[in-house]
């Protein structure tokens, strides 16, 4: 059986957001695995909840305490380089998936931009 490219949950390029430009910038990211002020931490999380109410005090500690553990600051650094790579990458496969496909975004997203759902809606539609 012939193994199918990934595609990528963004599935398209597009402009790295704020937190992955600034884990990826030299001099930042070789701080960032060391230095973590939780203030930076809360910014991140606030930024990726749709519905900012739902980020509480204790949400925040346990982002800030998850990213506290041995080695997670130096593998988030690796994360954002591979996740910026893939957002500079053309996109592979999605004009491909031929079966019902349930695309979840929301107009609250500020990672990922309405265009690039609205390309998966085109590029995935079913005939008929």
């Amino acid at each position: 059986m012939a193994t199918q490219p990934a595609i990528d949950a963004a599935g398209y390029s597009f402009k790295a957001p704020l937190p992955v430009i600034l884990l990826t910038t030299p001099v930042i990211r070789d701080f960032a695995t060391i230095i973590t002020p939780k203030f930076i931490v809360a910014g991140f999380v606030r930024d990726i909840y749709g519905t900012k109410s739902r980020v509480t005090r204790e949400t925040i500690d346990r982002y800030y305490n998850l990213m506290m553990y041995d080695g997670n600051r130096k593998e988030s650094v690796k994360f954002m380089l591979e996740a910026r790579k893939q957002l500079q990458k053309e996109p592979v496969g999605v004009n491909t998936i031929k079966v019902p496909t349930l695309i979840l975004w929301s107009r609250q997203d500020n990672w990922i931009p309405l265009s690039v759902m609205e390309q998966f809606y085109k590029d995935i539609r079913m005939p008929g």
